[in-house]
């Protein structure tokens, strides 16, 4: 449990929760935004200057938290590469469907891919998964 800025006790999942809302809803927010600028600027150059912009605030805060020392930096910059390659797709896709199906796609894909997960699920996948891991 934690204090808020009024002083009343909430709990940690409850922070959570409200914090993804908010991330979630400002993602759509930045396509619809960014869809505004594909006729000046491509997809590309907007999921670069994003991804600029978020590793400069994003890093400094992480180093002040001891953050950046604990993980190995080949997982942080494999990290980087695929948030880079998901925004450059999702405005990709912006770009040609429009904000309306782009962010419909955007919020439903995860539900989309789970119920073909649970049929692929098995030992062997797991076993390969976590050696990726490892060996990044």
């Amino acid at each position: 449990m934690s204090r808020n800025r009024g002083g009343h006790l909430i709990r940690q999942e409850t922070a959570a929760g409200l914090l993804v809302l908010v991330a979630s809803l400002l993602f759509g927010i930045s396509g619809a935004v960014a869809a505004n600028a594909f006729d000046e600027i491509p997809p590309t150059r907007v999921a670069q200057a994003r991804s600029v912009i978020a590793a400069g605030m994003l890093l400094p805060y992480a180093l002040s938290r001891g953050w950046v020392r604990r993980v190995p930096v080949g997982r942080i910059l494999m990290l980087g590469a695929n948030l880079s390659a998901i925004h450059i797709a999702y405005y990709l896709a912006l770009q040609r469907l429009g904000v309306g199906p782009g962010v419909t796609i955007e919020f439903l894909g995860p539900l989309l891919v789970l119920p073909w997960m649970r049929p692929c699920s098995s030992d062997r996948l797991h076993r390969g998964c976590g050696w990726l891991v490892r060996w990044l």
